[in-house]
């Protein structure tokens, strides 16, 4: 048996001979999942996480499992969560991400990091309090994870902008190492710029956020109907371990939930809609009871917000 290294930022956990999770920690930085691959004769890093700090960690680890530093660091998309930590790569390590990724937070406008710091002022305040005023587990739970959250986006500001990819691409990307084969898919759909990490052989895809496992996911940089596609794409490769963005481990079930969870939202505006109903009022509705020890629960009515004006336009 191998023995994981640890970090207070996440949890390692082996998926195969030399692959492994690195699923986010309560209370850590860290702030969503990334994943260790060996291929062999090089080690592959997908996805860097939100904190600096967690992200070297999770190169220590990769070091002490393979025994080589990575040679390079796969950023799934352009979500803070997943790339600010290219802050704590070393230099001389190469970043892929698709042209979009690379687009997109190249277009940030270095102002806009002071609007998130005030942001994240106002929200840290308002989770403290909520902290203190919570009467359930649930909301207990809720408050606790934000707090961790702006505390780290607060700590990371004075550090940015993010170091970008310096290896771009359109393409599928195949890896062959000596041991496995690893493919860089572009699939959007959570964004315009996700991209998914296949590992054949070993039944094994590194999803970022185009999965979310007990869980709400976010919708609302991308399109439902692409989301939809991209979901199918990932069930025919028929993969046995799947690794989400945020949340445990997860599998095909895992996929049907998102998908009906997607439909449902859907449904459940497009009625709104047509009885003349706000984003507001539906958001004021007590949570479907299937959902309500999800995770993330402040998504919903931003996905209902994001839906109701998405399928309100003429």
């Amino acid at each position: 048996m191998v023995q994981l290294p640890t970090s207070p930022h996440f949890s390692l956990h082996e998926l195969s001979q030399g692959v492994y999770a690195a699923l986010h920690a309560p209370g850590g930085w860290a702030q969503s999942n990334a994943g260790i691959i060996d291929l062999g004769d090089r080690t592959l890093i997908y996805d860097a996480f939100l904190s600096p700090l967690a992200n070297r960690d999770l190169l220590a680890a990769a070091h002490a499992l393979t025994g080589r530093s990575a040679c390079l660091i796969l950023n799934s998309h352009y979500h803070n969560d997943h790339t600010w930590g290219n802050l704590g790569v070393p230099a001389e390590l190469d970043i892929l991400s698709t042209f979009k990724t690379r687009a997109v937070l190249t277009a940030r406008d270095p102002a806009e990091y002071q609007q998130v710091r005030q942001e994240a002022v106002q929200s840290l305040s308002k989770m403290q309090a909520l902290l203190v005023r919570a009467s359930s587990e649930s909301e207990k739970a809720h408050a606790q994870y934000f707090i961790v959250y702006y505390q780290a986006i607060l700590d990371t500001l004075p550090l940015l902008p993010p170091r970008l990819a310096n290896i771009l691409t359109r393409d599928m990307l195949e890896f062959t190492g000596s041991k496995r084969r690893a493919r860089f898919i572009p699939l959007d759909g959570h964004t315009t710029s996700d991209a998914i990490l296949h590992l054949p052989e070993d039944n094994i895809i590194f999803l970022s956020d185009l999965l979310f496992v007990q869980a709400h996911p976010y919708l609302g940089d991308g399109h439902p109907d692409k989301l939809r596609h991209a979901i199918a794409a990932i069930q025919e490769l028929r993969a046995e371990v799947l690794v989400p963005g945020h949340g445990p481990l997860g599998s095909s079930t895992d996929l049907d939930a998102m998908l009906e969870y997607i439909n449902e939202m859907q449904e459940l505006v497009q009625q709104a809609i047509r009885a003349g109903a706000s984003w507001e009022e539906l958001a004021r509705r007590p949570l479907p009871a299937k959902y309500s020890t999800w995770i993330f629960s402040n998504f919903y009515a931003e996905n209902l917000k994001f839906l109701h004006e998405l399928y309100s336009k003429p």
